[in-house]
This record gives structure tokens, sequence and C-alpha cells, in this order.
């Protein structure tokens, strides 16, 4: 589909006009072009355009409701508020000039409207609740500063909630001087009082008809071309990329215009940008000219300094490849891709960035059509502030659905064809197409002839520079695939356009397809059953069977919820899964194919046994005691009822989670209820649970107030609930005592007072709205008493019994914990241990994670638990050493612990979830800092030589807030990082004590990545400090199509087996990213695979895939886009690669233990200190993976391991310490081989103070130095992605010369893809991943000369001397010698 660039979001595309025809019908969704509404009655509104995002409603125009004049848009909106997600935008355009200020404004009249707002530019939108609901006639208005260069802007209405009636008058945007007085007339130019209608066009099955009126306006400038087309065309140009920009003069520009601001910044946004393109037969070249007053190369990456990101795909909607140019002042530019060429620098206070890029390199082989976008990151000084881009897709989010269309025009032909539909592509088969056929002619008048499919035609004049436009409607599809054709012809040349489309089942047709599954199904469960009795395993297909049978389930779900799009997707993939399910049964079943059986877990427990876990298992009956791989998926705590039923998915394993909170809170306050304090102050108050009084059972809890009532004073105890909408609820509860002040709340207030010897019974009836919230049940006291018990809460919807509150009879309370202020609820580690429980019956492993980041409100009350005012993360709530939370951490482990590790199904612990710690806000850990810099320098004086300040004291020096690479802030890195490291050595301590045969780990993010935030360096994360308190390496790490790489994702995993040398853990992998709307885009089936098996191969022996869904109540929410079991095709693969690695386990561990062959420096202080390091890193490790090599990460703290290694490689990082550089020359002195990427490597200390000059010319004089760099005009190679070259022809025989993986078409090594031989059982396995999307790469493995044959161990295919390796396709080769 094509949308229409935001007129907002342009100034210009064209600066002179020349003989142009542009053919195409345009999709209008969101967008901002000058356009007409069709009303309800068939009315055209000229100038004004509508966009219903999953909104239902109308607009009309009426003439019995208006302000003036003799008509008035109604507007009504029936679907519900739902955040800012469903709303109906109505809007104009009105233009304006940069820095003038104006008012904008209506009269506007509402009948029960929820929420509306008015908007003006993307920066003036004012909500008009404040004038309540309903309210006659009503003038608003509201003044704007224009943000932008002129251009036109988007003036409109966005209505988000139920609106019964809303009209709308009299729209006006005035320029006002500085007294405030009107200038000129309304800026909006085009029926800004609803005057102007026409008659709406009719319409037939499929063809056009003479009551269609066409559209027709001039083309006069480049703002009326933009307001009718997105795509950019491409003219040829003889550019050479130089730096002298006169090739440029004369062509055409489009200007940047989206501004992105980074969270922190509120200042205005003041570069400006524009953009030219041409292309030849060998290249599509593009200037950037950033108009930027201040220029700043020193962030720490690229694109946290001033710099350019732009994309390029060949697939619509597919983001595609994104590279990166900074120029740097004083130094070499730099340039994330070595394929392009490029020139930057600056005139000026203009920054120019020239670039060419070949055909075939990210797009088409030869000129055609591609996508590109591109954005500006601007820094003037501390860090990024802002982003300025050609349209949104790369530095708010990585989406190419806003990417620019480029078109090359060729010499003589000046026409562009298209056709497309408005917005109901997937359909119903019933629903209406309306395709709008569009043409555009900026150039001499002439005729075209258009013909439809069904042989209806009509010839058309085009006056010169005209925009014409014409719809039309289809309205009988078949489901699935259907096309519409149009020809075009004009005098010179015919023009085919088509437009294809999805027409989607209804709810029988999905009805239909569920009763063909289940029945194919069961069909094929019995002839796997026969095959089993046989003899013959049918693991993999009862693996496709079960999952296909819980995605017949799901269909009926997503029908209702209206993804129709979903619907076609898991149709197809089951069409495909059950297809295949049931040529392997057959062919088991003939003898084509030989089955493959999965080990099963057995009883007994897993234990760490090297880099894998190992246990009990039973494979077609035979018992075995091997490596065991722990597969599983994210699931809620709701989901352990899967627990019996998991293993038939291909999953051995689950995690389940024990609340800190819920296990320990204040001794004797009543579980599941939170306490809370009054927004002012609190009263002395104590709320506990007691036997002294019950209405039923054997305990209530009881209120006791020592301070009178006072407004803002209270203390109450509350549990919230979500309710149905238009929902009648009773609550009923008990009470006895001294009942003064105290009251209880749903919806409506009941009041208590006056003092009862006996139990009063009281009822509270309240009634839900159209669009409830989260309402919370509370009990508050607010005046003295000596004893008010409150008993038996219960909450119930009319016409049910069931009691919505937990623990409303006060039976579950928290026990005293010793002589301790805590107490403990045994009820909720009971539940724990059931579930380990019945997990131990089904032979399913447990991953227990203790939720450390949800702590009772009770923690919070305590002294230096939690500062005022400091902003805490979502897994950090409370300050973690201070001597209040170790207290109930320790408890938490010593009351769980004892009574969850004797059960065989406990595999692990994950002692914490996205462990995350600033200490920069913190007045509680401030003094320890102080103390920090004490210990480390001495003396202030000593301070301000490193850090080159003036300081007089130590106790003046406040925490950084802003990430630089300054002495300053590493010293508080190091210190803020050493808080978590303190808190986990608490933990480790517990876990010795407690249970020392149970393994742990922590679950804590990546930072390898070269393009993450620069937040992450804030974390309080030191990787290499937390690993001696873990007995396995756990992580949170992720990797998601078109962002970050897979590759980034494995080096994360290899530092951390480098650092411990054990086992590896993802305890959420998270491969699909999070978001609301579901992406189809089908690699992710692929990517998902290979994140998966690359991972096994990587070290990973437990797994947690993000995400299962569905019944955690997240499929709502911004968690459907991951929610698995909307995706057939992707539970089965994953089910299905898991088993994989269980099956192959053996193959899979030889891969772990295979002795690397290259020590890799990755190093935390160079990340902070140096701007290059991270991505040198992420270079390096790729090119060595490409190579066929195995690469071991050396840290700092593990820089004496280099001895294991053949070659060390260092890739620009500039600091270490002289003990590290004592120890690589006396490695290389010793006949290892070091390479230094960077002529400045190892230059300083890790106090950024240079080393002496003799010891970095001795380390030189060992070592190969490949200098960085190249001059502006040159062609960049990144310096760490000549790597490949470097080990593969000069280090060759030291490192694996008998191996190579050759590209069988050029006979050269193969490119970009990972490949390690491993010996095993007289032959060689072969692991291999092609990174490239697109096609597949012919490969053979040669041996001394020879090239080897041998079988695919994944399929069991036999694999010839050539094989295919098919994109992000896992491929495990046993190559016979």
């Amino acid at each position: 589909m094509i949308c229409l660039i935001k007129k907002s979001y342009f100034k210009k595309v064209f600066k002179r006009a020349g003989m142009l025809f542009l053919v195409f019908a345009m999709l209008i969704t969101e967008t901002v072009s000058f356009a007409t509404i069709t009303d309800k009655n068939g009315v055209n509104i000229p100038n004004w355009s509508t966009v219903y995002k999953d909104a239902e409603g109308y607009t009309e125009l009426v003439s019995e409701t208006v302000h003036s004049g003799n008509n008035a848009l109604h507007l009504v909106k029936t679907s519900p508020l739902d955040g800012n997600q469903k709303y109906i935008n109505l809007y104009n355009l009105a233009p304006i000039e940069k820095g003038k200020t104006y008012v904008y404004g209506c009269w506007i009249k509402a009948d029960k409207a929820i929420k509306i707002n008015m908007y003006f530019t993307d920066s003036g939108m004012e909500n008009l609740s404040a004038l309540g609901h309903t309210w006659d006639w009503k003038k608003v208005e509201f003044k704007i500063t224009a943000p932008h260069t002129n251009a036109n802007q988007a003036i409109g209405f966005m209505c988000y909630g139920a609106a019964k009636d809303i009209w709308i008058d009299d729209v006006f945007v005035y320029e006002v001087d500085e007294s405030g007085n009107y200038v000129g007339e309304n800026r909006i130019a085009n029926n800004p009082g609803f005057e102007l209608s026409t008659a709406a066009a009719a319409s037939s099955d499929t063809k056009t008809d003479e009551s269609v009126i066409w559209r027709d306006k001039q083309i006069n400038n480049a703002e009326d071309y933009l307001s009718v087309s997105s795509e950019l065309p491409l003219f040829k140009r003889n550019i050479k990329i130089d730096g002298d920009l006169s090739d440029w003069n004369g062509a055409d520009s489009v200007d940047f215009l989206r501004y992105f601001k980074m969270t922190n910044y509120k200042g205005e946004c003041t570069i400006t940008a524009t953009l030219k393109t041409a292309y030849d037969d060998k290249y599509f070249y593009f200037l950037v000219e950033a108009d930027d007053l201040v220029h700043c190369d020193t962030g720490m990456y690229y694109w946290s300094s001033d710099s350019l990101q732009f994309m390029l795909t060949s697939q619509e909607g597919v983001f595609g490849e994104e590279i990166g140019i900074q120029y740097i002042t004083s130094g070499k530019p730099y340039c994330t891709n070595e394929n392009i060429e490029f020139s930057t620098g600056r005139n000026g206070n203009i920054t120019y960035y020239e670039v060419a890029v070949p055909w075939g390199t990210y797009i088409p082989e030869k000129p055609g059509e591609f996508w590109f976008n591109a954005a500006l990151n601007n820094n003037d000084g501390n860090e990024r502030i802002y982003c300025l881009e050609l349209d949104d897709g790369i530095t708010n989010s990585k989406n190419a659905d806003k990417a620019k269309k480029m078109v090359p025009m060729s010499d003589g032909d000046k026409t562009l064809t298209y056709l497309t539909a408005q917005d109901k592509n997937p359909m119903l088969p019933d629903g209406e197409l309306g395709p709008k056929l569009s043409i555009i002619n900026l150039g001499e008048a002439t005729t075209a002839e258009i013909d439809l499919s069904d042989g209806s035609a009509e010839k058309v004049n085009l006056s010169a520079n005209s925009f014409l436009e014409k719809k039309f409607s289809v309205k009988k599809h078949n489901f699935g695939s259907n096309t519409l054709e149009v020809d075009v012809k004009f005098p010179q040349k015919t023009v085919a356009a088509k437009f294809d489309y999805v027409a989607l089942p209804d709810a029988a047709a999905v009805e239909e397809y569920r009763d063909k599954y289940t029945q194919k199904i069961t069909e094929l469960r019995e002839k796997a059953a026969k095959l089993n009795k046989s003899g013959i395993t049918t693991d993999y297909e009862y693996i496709d069977l079960n999952m296909a049978e819980r995605s017949v389930e799901v269909l009926a779900r997503l029908q209702a919820q209206g993804d129709y799009d979903v619907v076609v997707y898991n149709i197809n993939a089951l069409e495909e899964i059950l297809s295949k399910c049931e040529t392997a049964l057959a062919a088991y079943e003939s003898g084509e194919k030989k089955s493959m059986a999965v080990p099963k877990l057995a009883d007994g427990k897993v234990v760490m046994k090297g880099n894998s876990f190992y246990g009990k298992t039973v494979t077609n009956g035979v018992e075995e005691y091997r490596p065991v791989y722990l597969a599983s998926m994210i699931l809620g705590w709701e989901n352990r009822d899967e627990i019996p039923t998991w293993s038939g998915f291909g999953f051995n394993a689950m995690p389940l989670w024990v609340s800190f909170g819920e296990v320990v809170g204040q001794a004797e306050s009543p579980a599941v209820w939170k306490k809370q304090r009054g927004s002012v102050d609190y009263s002395d108050a104590d709320i506990v649970v007691t036997d002294e009084e019950s209405h039923s059972g054997k305990h209530s809890v009881k209120f006791v107030n020592r301070t009178p009532e006072t407004p803002g004073y209270g203390t109450y105890i509350y549990q919230s609930v979500i309710p149905e909408p238009n929902t009648k609820y009773t609550l009923k509860f008990s009470a006895k005592g001294n009942l003064n002040g105290m009251q209880v709340r749903f919806g409506n207030t009941t009041v208590l007072s006056g003092t009862t010897d006996e139990w009063k019974n009281y009822t509270l009836s309240w009634t839900s709205g159209e669009n409830p919230t989260l309402t919370d049940i509370v009990v508050r006291t607010g005046d003295i008493t000596d004893g008010a018990y409150i008993d038996d809460i219960i909450l119930c919807k009319e016409d049910s019994d069931a009691n919505i509150i937990k623990n409303g009879e006060f039976e579950m309370y928290y026990k005293k914990w010793e002589d301790t202020e805590f107490g403990v609820d045994y009820s909720k580690i009971d539940e724990v241990c059931d579930a380990l429980r019945r997990a131990e019956f089904y032979n399913i492993k447990i991953a227990v994670d203790m939720m450390i980041h949800d702590p009772n409100e009770y923690l919070y009350t305590l002294e230096n638990a939690k500062d005022e005012g400091k902003a805490y993360g979502v897994f950090m709530k409370t300050n973690p050493t201070a001597p209040s939370v170790e207290k109930a951490v320790r408890i938490f482990y010593r009351a769980v612990l004892p009574k969850i590790k004797e059960y065989d199904s406990l595999a692990v612990i994950d002692t914490h979830n996205e462990p995350t710690f600033n200490t920069s806000d913190s007045t509680y850990y401030k003094p320890f800092y102080t103390q920090f810099l004490i210990d480390k320098y001495g003396t202030v004086e000593k301070l301000n030589e490193v850090y080159n300040s003036d300081y007089a004291t130590f106790e003046e020096i406040e925490m950084p807030t802003v990430r630089d690479t300054s002495m300053y802030f590493y010293d508080w890195q190091v210190f803020n990082e050493s808080v978590l490291t303190d808190y986990f050595k608490i933990v480790a301590e517990e876990m010795a004590a407690l249970a020392p045969e149970v393994p742990y780990s922590a679950k804590y993010m990546a930072e390898t990545s070269p393009t993450l935030a620069e937040n992450t360096l804030k974390w309080g994360i030191d990787f290499e400090q937390i690993e001696p308190y873990v007995t396995i390496a756990g992580n949170d790490a992720f990797a998601y199509l078109g962002g970050t790489t897979i590759q980034t994702k494995l080096a994360w995993y290899d530092i951390q087996h480098s650092l411990n040398g054990t086992a590896v853990a993802d305890w959420e992998n998270h491969i699909i990213i999070d978001h609301k709307t579901i992406n189809l885009d089908p690699r992710q089936y692929n990517w998902l695979i290979t994140n998966i098996w690359q991972g096994a191969i990587h070290y990973i022996a437990a797994d947690e895939v993000w995400l299962w869904g569905i019944n955690d109540g997240k499929e709502n929410g911004a968690f459907r886009n991951t929610t698995m079991q909307y995706r057939a095709d992707c539970m089965s693969g994953i089910g299905k690669t898991m088993s994989d690695i269980n099956r192959l386990s053996y193959e899979v561990d030889a891969f772990k233990n295979e002795a690397a062959d290259v020590g890799l420096f990755y190093s935390h202080a160079s990340r902070t200190l140096d701007t290059s390091h991270a991505s040198a890193f992420y270079e390096s490790y790729c090119n060595t993976l490409y190579n066929g090599y195995k690469p071991c990460i050396i840290t700092e703290s593990h820089i004496s391991d280099l001895n294991n290694y053949k070659v060390f490689v260092v890739p620009e990082a500039l600091h270490t310490s002289r003990k590290s550089i004592e120890t690589v020359i006396n490695y290389a002195k010793n006949g290892g081989r070091v390479i230094l990427l960077g002529e400045n490597t190892f230059k300083y200390d890790l106090n950024n103070i240079e080393h002496p000059r003799e010891l970095i010319d001795e380390l030189y004089s060992v070592s190969e130095v490949i200098p960085t760099g190249t001059q502006p005009g040159e062609k960049k190679t990144a310096i760490a992605a000549q790597l490949f070259e470097i080990l593969g022809d000069r280090y060759d025989e030291v490192l694996k010369p008998s191996y190579s993986l050759i590209d069988a078409d050029t006979g050269e090594k193969v490119k970009n893809t990972e490949w390690l031989a491993v010996e095993s059982d007289g032959g060689v396995i072969v692991n291999m991943l092609n990174y490239e999307w697109g096609t597949a790469k012919k490969v053979k493995l040669v041996i001394d000369g020879k090239v080897l044959t041998g079988e695919n161990l994944l399929s069991g295919d036999s694999v010839g001397e050539v094989l295919s390796l098919e994109p992000y396709t896992p491929t495990f080769v046993k190559y016979n010698k």
C-alpha cells in the first residue's frame, strides 16, 4: 500500500517543475492532503478529510443545527474510549510561517461527548473536556507560535471517546500581532464553515459511472504536488562523490520536517535540512545538507553525536539496511557500512553528507523502485537531544511504514503508474473496495484513456500542470487473493496498473475452517497413534498437532477481536503445518523417511555439569543420563494450568514467580491487601489481622487509630479490580467495635459511625459506567478508634455469587518472623510448592523467579529503604543495600528456599528480574559516593588533576546525571555499579547458606549492542563484578527483526560464558518486538528459530522465549505482537527447534566445549570512555565468526587467560591497565599473535592518563597495528570489518588451516555467514547460518582441497558437494571425511 506524506512533514519536493506525467491511484489513510469527505448521506464535503482509526461513527453535513451560514458538521462516535488508540480524526489545512503567532479555534456544540481534542500543527493539541460533556454553542480559541518552516499544517479534531453528538462550525486560524489582534484573513481558505458540498459518486460492482465526478486541481507548486503524492522520482544526473556540491546545482530538494525530541529535552528544535536525490546506471545518489549552528562529534556513539542515519529496502514495509555516517571535525569521517561511497564535511553552518549507494546493495540490482528514509541526530554538546527525520521510522522505532518510495525515471519516460485502494485491505467478503485513480500531469496538456478489467473505458483530457482523481467501487470479492486491473493509455505509451488485495473470511467461514482443521487433526492423531503402536515415533508431528489444536482455538478469539488479517495468516500457516504433518506421517508409513525421536525428561533433578544441564531422559523407552536443554516460554502465573500439557508443545521447563511483597510484609498485616497512607500525611494508626474477634472463621482485620479526624490524614488498605462496563456490583461486609471515622468505598462510599458490640452487616451497590477503569476497594480509618473490626468483605456482580475480593475473610496474613518487624505469608509459598509438585509429576523443570522488584508497600516506610523524590526503576523500587531492605531480602530467601529446594522439579533460581539502579538522585547513597572518591583519590587536588576541575572539597561533588566520556562520569559509573554488586553478594550469601546445591543466576540485560541507548551505562550493572555471585550466567536479551542483530545477542552470551566458564540462561528471550499491532512479516519465523538455535550453539542451556500470552491478560495490550499463540507457524517453530536441540544435545554440546581460536577483547571501561569500541567490538566479533573461528571474549579481569588462544584481537579499546599491557606483551613474546585495531589502542590507563610512551611502543612492536580511518571522499571500510580479510589472509595457518567454507559461485570464502566446524566420530559437524536476507548462498566445505558430502542433522536429508544456505535458516551438517 502507498500512503501520502503528511503535509506537516514537508515543505517542498521540487524547486522547479519539468515535463512529467505521474499516473497513480492512492490509498489515503491518515494523511494531510487536499481531500473530500463523503458523509453518511452521500454528500461530499470538499477540503476536509477524516481518518477512522479502529473507531466506529460517522460525519454528516446538517442545516438544522448551525452556528452561522447554512451548514455545520455533525460528528458521531459510537465506539468507547480506549486510551488514545481508537479515534476519528477530522482535519483541513492552513498555511503558516515559522516564528509567527496564530490563534486557532472554532464554534462547537456537544451532547455527551467524552473526549475531544482540537489541534493545529504537531505542537498544538488542546483537550476540550474542560467544557464538560454537554454544552451549547461555544467559541474556543487557542494561541500557538508556528514551530516549523513555512508549510501547510493540519488543523482538526481528534475524537477519542464516545460522542452522542458533536457539531462543529466556523473553524478559523488567524495570525495575530503582539496585542492579540487578528491580522489578515482566515488562513483556512478552503471551506472553513462547511458551506461547500457536492453530490457523492454513485458506483456499481466493478464499473465507473457517468455520475462520478473527477476532482480537478491545478499543480502550481511543490506543496500542491505533495498533497497528492508521496513518491519521490529520481532523475539521472552526473554526480561525483568528492565534496564538490556544484554537481547538485538545480536539483530538486525535499525538506526534513519531522522532529523527534529525546525524553529529557524541553527546548526548541533549531536545525533544518534538505535532501536531494539522483541516479545513474551504477549508483543511487543523495545529498543531505543540515543547517546546524553547533556541530558536536563527541558523543559515545556516532548516533549520539551529530550524524546521519538512513535506511534502504527493496521490500515495501520491511525495514532494511540501516547505515550511519558521522562527520568528525578533527578526525576522519566514520561510516557503519563498507559498501557505500560518501563524502562529508562542513561549509559554514552547513554539514553535508554526499552518498553513493551501488545498485544491488540493499536496493535493486538495476535501477528500480525502492524505499528510503533518513534521520539527522543533533547533539549540542552534552547528549543527543533530538532528531530531524524525513518521516517516522528510524529514531522512535525501526519500521518502514512511512519510508519514501524512490522511483527512477528513465530517459524520455516521464510516467509513473500506481493503483491502490482505500483502507479496507484486507477486507471482509461483503466489504466495498474503493479504488481511487489519480493522474498528475506536470507537463503540457494531453489525453489518457482509462480501461478497467471489466471492459469499461473512459477518455479524459489532462490540462497542463493539473491533478485529476476518480473514485469507483468494487463490491464482489473472492476469499483470498484478488487483483484489480486498470490500463492507462497515453498517446505514446500504455501503463498497466494492478492492485492486489485480500478478502477475509467472515465469522461463518472461520467456523468452517475450525471444523475442518479439528477433523483433520483428529484424523492425523489417529494415524500417528497407529504408527506409534508399530514402533515408529512421531514426536515432531505431535508437537505440530498440539500446536495446531491450540491455534484452532485461538482463531475464534482473533475473529471476535477483529484481527482478520491475523486470522488469514494463521489459516495459511495451519494449512501448511497440517499438510507437512500428513506428508511426514505417510513417508514414515511407507518407509520413505525415517522419523526422529526426541529425548523426554524423566524423574529426578537436573544438575549443572560444565556448559549444560544434565538429567535422566527417556527416548523410545530407553533411559539415559545426558545433556538437557531447558526449553520453555514466558507465561504468566495463571498459565501454570498448562503444566500437564506443556511437554506436548515441545517444552520441558517452565518459569514460576514468587512475589517478594506477597511473602514478606508488615507483621500481622493482612495478605493480598495493600496498605496506603493519606495523601497529605498519615494517621498514627495500626492495621493488623487479629483473632480477638471474627465474624466467621478465626480472624478479622483490626484498625486502631490514635489521630483525630484531620483533612488529608488517614490510613487504609485496598485492592483493585477492573469492572466490566455497565455492570451492577454489590459489596457486602461486616463490622464491629468503635467504627468512628471508618469508611468503605467501591465506586460509592459507606461512612461508618458509632460503637457496636455486635457484628453489623453492610451492603453497598455501585454500577460501573461505559468505560470503567481500575477501581479500588478501600477500607479506611480517619478518626480515633481503639478497635474497629472488619470481616467477610464480599464483592459480586449482579446475578453472581463469585467473590471478586481476595482474602476478604482475612485468614491470610503475615505471620511475625522471629524478632523483627516483618511477617511472612506462607500461603503464597504453599502455592508455589503445589505448582512444583504438579511439575514434578509431569517431569517439567521449574525456574523460580524471586521477584524482589515487587516489594510490599510497608518496606517503603522503613528507614532509608526509599529516598523521597527519587526516580526508581520498574525492577528495583528500593535502595537495594539499605539495612532495612537487606533484612527483608534475607527473610524472603530464608522463608522460601527451605520450602522449595527439595523438589526434583526445581532446576534453578533466578534471583532478580532486569535489575537496574541509578544512584545519581539518591540522598541515601550520596555519602557513600563521596567516600568512594576519597578512597580512590585521597586528596581533592589529585581528583581535580584527573577531572581537570577545581573542587574545594569532595562533599561538593554531585553525582552526574548526563552520560559523557569523562572520568567524572566513569568514576560515578563504577560506584553506581558497586551498589548492585553488593546486593548480589547478599543474595549469593543466602543461596550458599540455604541451598548450595541449587543453581542460581540473575536476569540482567545485555549491553553489547553498538546502538544501545546511552542510559544503559546508568543501569548499575558491571557484569564482570557480578558473575562471581551467580552459578549460571543469566540474562534478558533481545534481537528484533530490523533492529538489534542476532549477532549482538550471541556476543552477549559469549561474554557471559567467557567470564565464568558456565552455562548461560536466557530467562527472557525477546525475539519479536512488543507492540499492540501484530506485524505479520513472514520473515519472523526464520528470525525466531535462528535466535533459538544459534543461542544453543553459543552456550544457552536454558531458554525462555517471550511470550506465550493470552491467559496472562497481556494479549490486549502492548504484547499482542509477541503473543506466540497468535502465530501458528512460530509456535510450531519454537517447539520443534527446541526439540532439535534436545535431540542433538551431544552434538550441540560439542560446539559449546570446542576450544576457542581467537581471544577478543571487550572492555567495560572502554565502552564508557571510548566512542568507537562498542561498534568495533561488534564488527570484530562478527568477522571472527564469518571466518569459521570461535571467539572467547577476554575482559580486563580475565586478561591472564590470554595464553589459551592463538590470536588476540583488541578492537579500538583506548583504555586498559598497565598490568593488561604487560600481560599482552608477554603473551606476544611467547608466540601469541596480537592484532590491535586502531593506532591509539591501549594508549590510556583507567584514569584516562596516557601510558608511558616506551610501554606503548613496546606493545606496538610485538603487535600488528591496523590504523583507523580514511580521507574524505574515499570509500570507507570500517576498520573492524577489515578483520575478515586480515584473519582469513594472514592468520589462517595459525588458527585452523584444515577447513574452508567456500562460496560455490565465486570460489572465495563465503561472506556474512557464521560457520564453525567441530570434529565428531570420524567426521566433522559444521554449523552454518547465512545472515543475509534475499538469496540463498551455495557453499561447499573443503578440507585439504577435497569437497565433502554428508547429512543435514536437522532435516535428515543428505547433503551433496554443494549446499544451499537459505537466509536465516539453521543448517547443521555432519560431513563424512
